[in-house]
């Protein structure tokens, strides 16, 4: 099978696995990941490369956390936080106080957008009245082990808004902060 043949064949596992899309045009970016994994094992070829995915669970995941973008940021598109902050607000209206809200933040790499939801949800006033959930989820595992940790340097709050910064963040000595945990 030539190199090709064998990017393609990957990108239509990452597809079917985990719903990451690296045909066509993102094929580049994908072999640049796939020779990354090559080098760190010692393997030879695209094809041998293949094979091992195929059969090795951790080395899959390992790929996955290679490939998988981890671009998170808080507040990072401050409209759609404004329109969830709406939604929510237009559910605790419509449901019974009873019946938990939940919110989804797929692909939430290190979780600074879940958080950023779980304090729109506070802001919007919802979050006191009823039960709020919100998931992160990602299929990078690395990403997930540090959104759990839940430590920021400080400039990552810089996006949020002063008001949010000061009721909804912990500042630690060492140059960190953490979402409360309300």
């Amino acid at each position: 099978m030539d190199d090709t043949s064998v990017l393609e064949t990957i990108a239509a596992l990452l597809l079917a696995r985990v719903g990451l899309d690296y045909r066509d045009d993102r094929l580049p970016l994908l072999a640049s990941s796939v020779r990354q994994r090559m080098n760190a094992l010692g393997l030879p070829s695209m094809s041998d490369y293949l094979a091992r995915l195929r059969q090795d669970e951790e080395e899959w995941q390992r790929f996955v956390n290679t490939v998988s973008v981890t671009e998170t940021s808080f507040y990072r598109q401050p409209d759609m936080v404004e329109s969830v902050m709406m939604v929510l607000r237009d559910l605790h209206k419509a449901r019974p106080a009873t019946r938990p809200l939940l919110v989804w933040s797929a692909a939430t790499a290190e979780g600074q957008e879940a958080y950023t939801l779980a304090m729109a949800a506070l802001e919007a006033g919802v979050a006191g009245q009823r039960p709020v959930t919100v998931w992160g989820t990602d299929v990078n595992t690395e990403a997930l082990a540090r959104a759990r940790e839940a430590r920021y340097p400080t400039s990552a709050a810089a996006p949020l808004p002063e008001s949010w910064q000061r009721r909804y963040l912990v500042w630690h000595e060492d140059g960190t902060c953490s979402p409360r945990d309300e």
